[in-house]
């Protein structure tokens, strides 16, 4: 069986991040959750541009309903997903 984990990813060459966010049985649930997440952060990152809050790394105080662990830098944050096969008989 196979699920799809939805992650989170911000920076890039050493200080690149990736954290798990969601995991879902059904693909286009996790493709959709992708669409969202990814709205909502950019919602966010562009707030704090206006305000110039966004250096490297900075947490901007504002939460996402899709990703409570939401990190963006100035490079913004994406969503993508991972396949992976379920194992349910050790």
């Amino acid at each position: 069986m196979t699920i799809y984990v939805v992650y989170g990813s911000t920076g890039e060459y050493p200080d690149h991040e990736e954290w798990p966010v969601r995991a879902f049985m059904e693909k286009r649930k996790a493709e959709w959750f992708v669409l969202k997440a990814d709205e909502r952060a950019a919602e966010i990152a562009e707030r704090s541009r206006r305000g110039r809050m966004i250096m490297y790394n900075s947490d901007t105080g504002e939460k996402s309903e899709y990703d409570p662990s939401l990190r963006i830098d100035y490079t913004g944050t994406n969503y993508a997903i991972w396949e992976v096969e379920l194992e349910l008989n050790l």
